[in-house]
């Protein structure tokens, strides 16, 4: 298990050493994966995507998504208020972290 993971952080810096030493080459190969993805697989994520909201829909209203983690007795540690609150401010950190690059 331990080889695995030095195997793939050796990996993670050979690519990161080969996107700074040549990033024409580099941006261009990763744009034509990713067009080259989306012109074969556009309708799979489309589909995954919808698949996901679905099961998240179905376990809205199915007994199951009435499981308490911890017991039948267990109390939540936060309000439903505290945790939309909660997945707002993540939501609103990613995207800004994420989008904070390329706004300059």
């Amino acid at each position: 298990m331990r080889a695995k993971g030095q195997l793939l952080s050796v990996s993670i810096g050979l690519l990161a050493l080969v996107a700074l030493l040549l990033p024409g080459q580099f941006s261009a190969s990763v744009q034509a994966l990713a067009g080259g993805f989306l012109r074969y697989f556009d309708w799979w994520a489309l589909l995954l995507a919808s698949a996901a909201l679905l099961f998240c829909g179905v376990l809205l209203f199915h007994p199951v998504g009435r499981f308490v983690i911890g017991g039948p007795d267990q109390k939540p540690e936060f309000r439903t208020t505290t945790w939309i609150a909660m997945m707002f401010a993540a939501g609103m950190g990613a995207g800004m972290v994420f989008w904070g690059a390329a706004e300059p």
